[in-house]
């Protein structure tokens, strides 16, 4: 088929056709001279000439002499437009005229070829045709900007010059039948008005509309573009068509021919082309420029050559003797293709980024864009830097061979990947607070270019086939998706996107990818709390690295799997066994000893430290990790705050509460100068150092430190979050402490709720909540629902976690004391021997977790008269309690109370004096304890002073616990109080109506709790009643 023919109507000859078709040289139009003749079209022909005046050279156009009045009239109208503008990617129009009747156009002299003549000289590569293309669709918009359409796009209408490409003939063909569109209708049709039944163009090329008798519209010149365009990529034409009844039958029809098998073209690539092939104009792309931009969105951004400076390199040197341009050219291809990250960042992303982020209107927003723009930028010249280190090592310095270029520019493909990826996440999502937490971390964590500069680890990398890479990029960009969504805190969504990609991955059969996918999978179900599903993820991902080279996934899998398998304390040997792992691949890397990587994994190894009781080891290792960061980011940087946590957690569980207060403070201070108080991070450091005062039970001051987290966590993350959730049920365990139980409750139902809500009620987090709303439940003595709850709170832990593990055994201490309290002793007892079990085979016997089964243990066994066995039992937690938390910390008066007990049952009344009053005076320390506790001390030297024989003495502790206890959430506490003074004022005159109204009281309100005791204070009253 011959493209080259332009006619208006294929098989009738041309009317009016002369001698002036073919001027001699010397003839003279205006002031032009005529050279020779360069070639005929369909509209006429054309001459090389001279410009007298100008002295230049030109290309006259002369047009056939069968055109009427209108069509002369129409074509010199847009001829003179198309003189009002310049484009670089049109043919320029000088000068329009009329010589001996006929129109003549002067026009740019272009030395070059036609793109018919460009790609019939050698084979193209699909990148150089796009490339080309590109510069020809450039100049048709700018001509659809004014109006103009060209309604015979072609490859013999492109001339491709030097150093650019140029569109020839805007608007003649349209011209040619202006006398015919003169008498429109004025039907609207798809694709334009209905008019003349004789088609205009070139069959083949032709739009379906323009066959039909349209007029046609842009999109008819996109159908034409897209002809081009597959027949340049495919070497076909996509419908067979010859003449315009032809082109009728297949645009009709529309069957297009498949793409040759041979042909190396990216289907996403034969997408858009197809696209544009559409039969109905609304189907196609909505104009030229969305097609412009679709070509360049190649999902796959690799091995892509982008703009201008490309083309000069590949068609410049095309048209020159040698394939390889010369060394200048060859630089400026190199600093193009570098320049292709301009497209993933420049000043409008990087303020469409910084304006989404800044409308959360969170205070630490301005903060976060800084640091994010910043690194952003960082990435974004390293990127440049070595793209076009890598083009110079293959086509400058001839250091790298095609293979180790191609491996290159695949690895700084994927980076780019994941870089656009956060960019856009962040762009879309940067208004939600939640999302404004992550983003600052995420952007000083970007992907190291440096790596894909590395030979060694270049070679390494697995090669895929042309059509392999298009699918694995194609995932890569939803995996690079979902990981910034994750980094944005928006796990499910995160999930879902790679559970949908899993099968593709796996399909594809690529290790590296489906290590990638695997590692995702399994970070984000450890997110979502569902270990097994991590580990197992996890697992499949650190072994597929392993077997594909990717050691980065390897090692970011090993710590994870460390995480995973020792999030709740437990299987300590495994997660030192992945540890280890991961420590031996950056060792075979030789990365140096502050690398982030290696620094993660050796606080993993303090952590394990810190679960054995090997508290010192712990400390060690800590300090080691908070040197190394300091030294490698400054002492003020975030991550020197995230190390101070770290210690300041190990010198907690030591004992050293005030060491960890101390550095706890210090890294607060850090993460407040980078973030402002308000920041989430800085809420969540907050919560931390809370812990430590009320350990060190400054509960009013814990209290305020928690509900200030509170603020930030709901106004930053909204009322339904995790954290708000956790943030509650701390505030629930400080109250309770505190003795505000209803309040305590009130928070922790509410922490419950949001749980269940953001991770399912069978989430071991749930069952955490549950735990602490179960204890809250049995100090306000409501034993059913506290027995309830910590019953669901162990069957969740123990189907999450191993039976043995020590939050289990919570659960069963917890048990014990309750079933003590409420008489259930077998029971109990059967709770306390677990819970002891568990803690001495975890901890070893003398870590405090140990003392707390061995607390109602004593109990039970003082009240079945085993009284050596009982104070055996609260000796050993008192002398664990000794070494840590101390001798001045509540839970030490805790458990002098219960020797006291005993002591008393003995008639040790010296000794069990001095034992009440040592609990009282921890109690009595700062004030800051439970009022209970404070409460039940002076209970304890009131019954001591009572049997010594001071009742008047005993009176005054006892009285003194009541006006504690008044306003205090505890009735049943209460009622004892009131009825052991009613006891000890029948010992002193005048004081008989006031015991018995305090006896009445202490009876209702054992009666109000179903108490059994009800029946001892009415005994006890009957029997006055009887003696007066």
């Amino acid at each position: 088929m011959n493209d080259e023919r332009t006619t208006n109507a294929a098989t009738l000859p041309r009317a009016g056709q002369s001698s002036l078709d073919t001027l001699k040289p010397g003839t003279t139009i205006d002031h032009f001279v005529v050279i020779s003749t360069i070639g005929e079209g369909g509209m006429g022909v054309v001459f090389l000439a001279r410009d007298t005046q100008l002295n230049r050279n030109v290309a006259i156009k002369m047009l056939h002499g069968d055109l009427d009045h209108a069509s002369r009239s129409k074509i010199l109208e847009e001829a003179q437009t198309l003189a009002q503008f310049n484009h670089p990617n049109i043919v320029s129009v000088y000068e329009v005229g009329t010589w001996k009747g006929r129109v003549w156009i002067a026009m740019e002299f272009i030395e070059g070829q036609t793109m018919s003549q460009w790609l019939q000289e050698t084979e193209r590569s699909w990148r150089e045709v796009v490339d080309v293309f590109k510069q020809a669709i450039d100049g048709l918009i700018a001509a659809h900007v004014r109006g103009i359409l060209h309604r015979d796009f072609k490859p013999s209408n492109v001339m491709i010059g030097r150093d650019r490409v140029r569109v020839l003939d805007f608007g003649l063909a349209r011209a040619r039948d202006a006398d015919e569109l003169a008498s429109d209708t004025g039907n609207r049709q798809p694709g334009g008005n209905r008019g003349s039944t004789r088609p205009v163009g070139t069959p083949g090329y032709m739009a379906p509309e323009l066959s039909l008798g349209f007029s046609g519209d842009e999109r008819s010149d996109q159908y034409s573009v897209c002809v081009a365009l597959w027949r340049a990529l495919y070497g076909i034409m996509p419908l067979s068509a010859d003449t315009y009844v032809d082109v009728g039958t297949a645009t009709t029809t529309m069957a297009i021919a498949p793409p040759p098998s041979r042909v190396s073209v990216p289907r996403w690539l034969g997408k858009v082309v197809l696209r544009g092939l559409a039969k109905v104009p609304d189907h196609r792309h909505a104009s030229l420029r969305e097609l412009s931009a679709a070509l360049d969105n190649d999902p796959r951004p690799r091995r892509w050559l982008l703009g201008a400076g490309v083309l000069f390199a590949f068609v410049a040197g095309a048209l020159t003797i040698e394939k390889r341009a010369a060394h200048a050219e060859a630089a400026a291809a190199c600093e193009a293709e570098a320049a292709a990250i301009d497209e993933s960042w420049n000043e409008a992303i990087e303020r469409s980024l910084s304006e989404s982020i800044l409308s959360s209107e969170v205070i630490y927003a301005s903060e976060t864009v800084e640091t994010m723009v910043t690194n952003a930028r960082e990435f974004s010249t390293h990127w440049r830097r070595a793209t076009e280190a890598t083009c110079r090592a293959e086509s400058i310095d001839e250091t790298w061979d095609a293979d180790l270029a191609t491996r290159a520019r695949d690895c700084l493909a994927e980076q780019r990947l994941t870089f656009d990826s956060f960019v856009k996440i962040y762009t879309k999502l940067g208004a939600e607070p939640g999302t404004v937490r992550g983003a600052g971390q995420t952007f000083q964590r970007l992907p190291d270019v440096s790596l894909c500069q590395d030979e060694a680890k270049l070679l390494a990398r697995p090669m895929t086939t042309e059509d392999e890479w298009d699918e694995i990029l194609a995932i890569r960009t939803e995996l690079g998706r979902a990981a910034a969504l994750r980094a944005a805190g928006h796990y499910a969504e995160a999930l879902e996107i790679t559970e949908q990609v899993e099968p593709e991955a796996n399909a594809l059969g690529w290790l590296p990818l489906q290590a990638e996918t695997l590692y995702l999978l399994g970070s984000l179900h450890a997110q979502m709390g569902n270990y097994e599903f991590a580990e197992k993820h996890l697992e499949a991902a650190y072994f597929a690295a392993l077997s594909s080279n990717a050691d980065d996934v390897a090692v970011i899998s090993t710590h994870a799997l460390a995480h995973a398998i020792g999030v709740s304390g437990a299987r300590t040997k495994e997660t030192l066994h992945w540890h280890n792992a991961g420590v031996a691949l950056l060792d075979r890397a030789q990365t140096p000893a502050d690398d982030i990587r290696r620094l993660q994994l050796h606080s993993v190894l303090g952590v394990i430290h810190g679960r054995n009781q090997d508290n010192q080891k712990a400390i060690e290792i800590f300090t080691e990790v908070l040197e190394a960061t300091e030294r490698r980011v400054g002492p003020t940087h975030p991550e020197v705050a995230e190390s101070l946590l770290h210690l300041g957690r190990a010198y907690a569980q030591s004992g050293d509460l005030t060491r960890a207060i101390e550095l706890k403070t210090r890294g607060l201070k850090i993460f407040e100068d980078a973030f402002g108080s308000a920041h989430p991070d800085v809420a969540r450091y907050v919560t931390s150092l809370a812990g430590d005062y009320e350990s060190a039970g400054d509960y009013p001051r814990a209290l305020a430190m928690h509900e200030q987290a509170l603020t930030v966590f709901e106004a930053n993350l909204g009322p339904v979050h995790p954290a708000v959730a956790s943030t509650l049920s701390s505030i629930g365990a400080t109250l309770r402490k505190m003795g505000k139980y209803a309040r305590a409750i009130e928070v922790t139902e509410r922490a419950l709720e949001i749980g269940t809500e953001v991770y399912g009620p069978d989430h071991p987090a749930v069952a955490n909540t549950r735990y602490s709303l179960g204890i809250i439940h049995a100090r306000a003595h409501e034993y059913d629902r506290a027995i309830s709850l910590i019953n669901q709170a162990i069957e969740t832990w123990e189907a999450h976690l191993e039976a043995d593990n020590p939050t289990v055994a919570a659960g069963h201490s917890a048990l014990c004391i309750i079933h003590e309290d409420v008489g259930a002793d077998e029971l109990a007892l059967k709770h306390c021997a677990r819970a002891l079990e568990i803690a001495e085979s975890k901890h070893g016997p003398t870590h405090p977790e140990v003392g707390f089964p061995l607390l109602p243990l004593s109990e039970i066994q003082r009240k079945r008269g085993d009284l050596n066995e009982a104070q055996g039992s609260i000796d050993r937690a008192l002398e664990i309690w000794a070494a840590s938390p101390g001798t001045e910390h509540p839970q030490y008066g805790r458990g002098l109370l219960v020797r006291a007990e005993i002591e008393l049952e003995r008639e040790a009344w010296d000794a069990s004096l001095a034992t009440c009053e040592q609990a009282q005076s921890i109690f009595a320390v700062s004030g800051n304890d439970d009022p209970g506790n404070l409460a039940a001390a002076l209970m304890c030297v009131g019954r001591a002073k009572g049997e010594l024989g001071s009742p008047e003495l005993a009176r005054e502790s006892l009285q003194r616990a009541l006006d504690l206890l008044t306003n205090a959430d505890d009735p049943l506490t209460l009622a004892t109080c009131r009825f052991l003074l009613a006891q000890t004022l029948v010992e002193l005159p005048g004081h008989e109506a006031r015991a018995r109204k305090l006896a009445t009281q202490a009876r209702d309100g054992y009666r109000e709790h179903k108490d059994p005791r009800e029946a001892d204070v009415g005994r006890w009253l009957r029997g006055r009643s009887q003696q007066r």
